[in-house]
């Protein structure tokens, strides 16, 4: 994402005003449409031509017949996971509350940088200029190479991300071939947003059920260069990669992971509020 001073103005002096009533010095901001594409769909509903069908009603949101407990590892397994390495890669630009708001949209949250910090907590995020496939590479790597295992020991890969854009082959295949990995028993993506850890680690802990080799578990989003300049919740997302190796514990030794419990839920209304 490039990072530049895009309002030369105070953006709580703006107002709307007549053409007639423009001084020489004053900045005025023209909305176009972006492509001719967006400029076609404008004259299509200005003619008024009969709309597509519109997507049926969601359904009424019924309550399971039986909550979902939380699973105990200890009773529900016989191979105990363990937490063999983890590593990360961060950003390597810093976008300051100040330079969000330099570089929103015109429209977007009338928010100071202050009033982001007290609301949120958060006073920079890190953004980086490489893909996120580069990010996942490097935090797998770095992984793989502090929990002393070889490429060939990695039994399964699993790649968690809502920002992924590699979807054939995924982004978890791609990874095992990068690292010299010849055959795993499952490489796969789990799309599930900020559950993607939990969804991952429970995930793990089934494969070493089956193969009683590590699972590499990587987590990595790209949001600078999708989420825009419009949406509020831009002020939250920056970018970085997290990888676990998760192994087979001894025979007779504890978890690392005793319980764990995912969640998801409507009602439909909840789901599109996100």
């Amino acid at each position: 994402m490039v990072l530049h001073n895009q309002y030369r103005w105070d953006r709580e002096k703006t107002r709307l005003t007549e053409v007639g009533r423009l001084h020489d010095d004053d900045f005025v901001v023209v909305f176009h449409p972006r492509s001719d594409d967006v400029l076609d769909f404008i004259r299509r509903v200005k003619r008024g031509r009969r709309l597509r069908p519109r997507k049926p009603a969601p359904a009424e949101s019924r309550k399971p017949l039986a909550p979902y407990p939380p699973v105990d590892v200890r009773r529900r397994f016989s191979v105990m996971p363990r937490l063999e390495a983890l590593a990360a890669y961060k950003g390597e630009l810093a976008c300051t509350n100040d330079d969000l708001i330099r570089n929103a949209a015109y429209c977007w949250s009338p928010m100071t940088a202050e009033e982001i910090r007290q609301k949120t907590g958060i006073e920079q995020r890190l953004y980086t200029e490489l893909d996120l496939d580069h990010m996942a590479l490097l935090a797998a790597q770095r992984a793989v190479a502090k929990s002393g295992r070889r490429p060939e020991e990695i039994g399964a890969v699993l790649f968690c991300s809502c920002t992924s854009t590699k979807m054939m082959p995924s982004l978890a295949t791609w990874l095992s071939g990068q690292m010299g990995i010849f055959q795993t028993h499952a490489s796969c993506d789990l799309v599930a947003a900020c559950a993607g850890l939990p969804y991952g680690l429970a995930e793990a802990v089934r494969l070493l059920q089956e193969i009683e080799r590590p699972v590499l578990v990587v987590c990595g989003e790209k949001f600078s260069d999708k989420i825009g300049t419009v949406r509020t919740s831009r002020m939250i997302f920056g970018d970085g990669a997290a990888a676990l190796v998760v192994g087979p514990a001894p025979a007779g030794a504890a978890p690392d992971i005793e319980v764990f419990q995912t969640y998801a839920s409507g009602p439909m209304s909840e789901v599109d509020s996100i």
